[in-house]
């Protein structure tokens, strides 16, 4: 993983082998291409959770991936409900079509939070039988109430990306940015130079600036 495990993030030129390249489907800015990686760790998480279309599903968190995989849920005919506390995420969710505020119980919920409040609700909200998708990173373990066995909720972990049914989930996401065309406008509200690093990182971490999606481009 470039700039992760291996050298190569936030680089004016990075060198890369071959097969980790994807052309851009006609329409996509490449000012937006960064938005890929995301979109490809959303759409792993709705692929996990088996044919959504026409079911509800709930999204549970309103970051990066989380609207995103508000988005790939939609583009993949599902009805979609975002959660989200923080009013400038939910009224982004709301921009990409979601319903805001759970009501009720649905077919799969996706936690894109990772925290114990997060999957509390998602518990609370999948239906019996249901589906819970772990699209977060927990990163602190979490305790897990009986409610799941009485429910009988399948829980399913989706990390990064990789295959669905033989087509690229980096390639699948690049089609999905394309088809979505505003959710650029939607998800990223800051952009930086190479040299304003550590600006674009301080404005991250500050919870009082609004900040989805912050783009650096060399």
């Amino acid at each position: 993983m470039y700039g992760v495990t291996l050298d190569g993030g936030m680089a004016d030129r990075v060198l890369v082998d071959s097969a980790m390249v994807f052309t851009l489907p006609d329409g996509v800015d490449v000012r937006d291409a960064a938005l890929v990686e995301a979109l490809a760790v959303a759409l792993h998480g709705v692929n996990r959770a088996g044919p959504v279309a026409e079911r509800r599903v709930l999204v549970v968190g309103g970051g990066p991936i989380g609207l995103c995989a508000v988005a790939c849920a939609q583009h993949a005919g599902a009805e979609v409900t975002l959660t989200e506390p923080q009013r400038y995420r939910a009224e982004a969710g709301e921009a990409l079509g979601a319903r805001i505020g759970a009501q009720g119980e649905y077919d799969v919920v996706i936690d894109a939070a990772g925290v114990q409040a997060s999957f509390d609700l998602a518990v609370e909200h999948a239906r019996p039988g249901g589906t819970l998708v772990l699209l977060g990173s927990f990163w602190t373990p979490v305790s897990m109430s009986v409610t799941v066995q009485m429910k009988e909720i399948g829980i399913v972990p989706a990390f990064t990306y990789g295959h669905h049914h033989g087509t690229e989930e980096f390639a699948a996401a690049a089609e999905v940015l394309r088809d979505v065309p505003h959710l650029p406008d939607v998800l990223v509200t800051h952009r930086f130079g190479l040299d304003d690093a550590a600006e674009a990182f301080s404005r991250a971490a500050d919870p009082t600036a609004g900040a989805i999606k912050i783009v650096l481009a060399p």
